[in-house]
């Protein structure tokens, strides 16, 4: 009997490698960790993505607003659209004598001025159902309403992130 204890505790010293089974549990463990850690990556690039579009689309949405409400605050005139009642896609204001343009260019606002071209919203968001109707009457100051969608580029699990805009401008 003490030459079979013996025989099993030198056996026991001289094992230097895993079982079957322990590498089976290993793996198993392991991976439960990583399903675990890519759900918890997933989930965060998610929220990225949904904060990055809202993001755009507000800061967009702000950014264009006030650019309108600046040059209507400088313009002389509204020359497009031309008469009270007309919609069009294109905006023309009268400002010191120079001509400045909006207008939907593919999915941007671009506004043209004598300097150039500048698309009013960032690579993040797009603009589309651009429209603006002259309203008012003829012994007033220019008036006109301004409707368009702003979206993110980036969709999230519901679509992607959206502003409606329905405004009024005036000329002073």
């Amino acid at each position: 009997m003490k030459k079979i204890l013996n025989f099993m505790q030198k056996f026991r010293m001289q094992r230097t490698g895993f079982t079957l089974l322990e590498l089976l549990i290993f793996m198993g463990l392991f991976s439960v960790i990583l399903v675990v850690l890519s759900s918890l990556f997933a989930a965060t690039v998610q929220q990225q993505l949904e904060t990055q579009g809202m993001s755009a689309v507000e800061s967009d949405t702000a950014y264009i607003l006030g650019r309108l409400q600046y040059d209507f605050d400088r313009a002389d005139a509204v020359v497009t659209p031309a008469s009270y009642g007309d919609i069009t896609d294109t905006l023309t204001l009268d400002i010191n004598g120079q001509d400045f343009t909006y207008t939907i260019n593919g999915n941007s606002l671009e506004l043209t001025n004598p300097t150039g071209s500048f698309q009013l919203q960032s690579t993040r968001s797009i603009v589309s159902s651009l429209s603006f109707q002259k309203i008012g009457n003829t012994g007033g100051n220019p008036t006109v309403r301004v409707q368009m969608t702003v979206s993110s580029v980036a969709e999230n699990a519901t679509g992607a992130e959206t502003s409606q805009i329905d405004t009024i401008f005036s000329t002073r």
